[in-house]
This record gives structure tokens, sequence and C-alpha cells, in this order.
């Protein structure tokens, strides 16, 4: 068995925000969902994650943290062609963060 990491990271100017997206090449399980965020966030950069426009995680709203990297086991199955999305949005109106989100995929072959 097989695994696919997909790193969403962008560097978001004070106060904006952006929509990341993906489509999935291959049909599988998204085994782990893990969200950075770098020292100096202080809570104000928020970060969630959905796959064909249903949000997994958090279930709603965005996880805000700081000087953290949070790992989610996830058992969520994905088809080809999944449209993988990372939301991120930056609620410090003087600095800029560059939040993090890594997507594990296990394939469906072996």
């Amino acid at each position: 068995m097989s695994t696919k990491t997909i790193v969403f990271q962008h560097t978001l100017d004070p106060g904006k925000g952006v929509e990341l997206e993906e489509k999935l090449g291959m049909a599988g399980t998204i085994r782990q969902i893990t969200f950075h965020f770098p020292p100096g966030c202080n809570s104000l950069v928020g970060i969630a994650f959905s796959i064909n426009h249903v949000q997994i995680c958090p279930a709603s709203g965005y996880i805000s943290l700081d000087s953290a990297t949070p790992q989610y086991i996830a058992n969520e199955p994905v088809v080809i062609g999944a449209k993988l999305k990372c939301m991120m949005v930056n609620y410090d109106k003087i600095n800029s963060h560059t939040p993090s989100a890594t997507i594990t995929v296990e394939d469906n072959n072996g």
C-alpha cells in the first residue's frame, strides 16, 4: 500500500484569506490531517479542510492555534477527482503568516 502527501501552504497577507484546491488523482482513504501554525500566529490564523464541499476538519469554523502542529486521524474515503480544499484566513491586521495543512492519503491498491 502506498501513500500520497498533499501539502497546502500559503503566505497570508494581513487580514486576508485564501482557498487552496487540488483534485485528487487517485482513489483511497485520507488517514491523517496535519495543520501547522508557526510561532507568532497567536491564534489569529484559522485553517479548515473540506472534501467535495463538505468540511471535515473541523466540522465547522476554523482551528486557530499558535506555534502548534496538531495531527488528526481520519478515515475519509475519497475517489479519483475528489476536490480537496484548504481554507486559511489571517485575522491579524498587522502581520503576514504562513500556515500549512498536510493531507495523507493511502491508496486503495495494495
